[in-house]
């Protein structure tokens, strides 16, 4: 049978909170080297414009906001890229159960 890579729909709090490290975990590299340039562009910019530290955690929050709000869709991207489709949305408490779930979905064993 054929891998199965369960990925949860919505907010990814992981990739919210740690960001970088979320990124290389799940080898996302391009958006890790997004995050680190991302950060060196704003971190210059607010020293050559001299506005205070405010601004760079402002900035900082919300990309890592976005990146709360789109890493399961960057991993999704990835894994179509590397050529599997996605079969369904399977509701469940955990990752394992859902996959439990499709398994048994597929193969008829109720």
């Amino acid at each position: 049978m054929e891998a199965v890579v369960p990925i949860k729909e919505g907010f990814c709090w992981p990739a919210f909170f740690f960001s970088l490290l979320w990124s290389l975990w799940h080898r996302l590299w391009l958006v890790a080297l997004g995050l680190v340039a991302a950060n060196l562009v704003i971190s210059v910019l607010v020293f050559k414009s001299g506005a205070n530290e405010a601004v760079t955690i402002v900035v900082s929050f919300s990309i890592a906001l976005m990146l709360g709000f789109m890493g399961n869709d960057f991993r999704r991207s990835k894994l179509e890229w590397r050529g599997f489709t996605e079969q369904g949305l399977v509701l469940d408490r955990t990752a394992e159960a859902a996959v439990r779930l499709y398994l048994e979905a597929r193969t008829g064993d109720y």
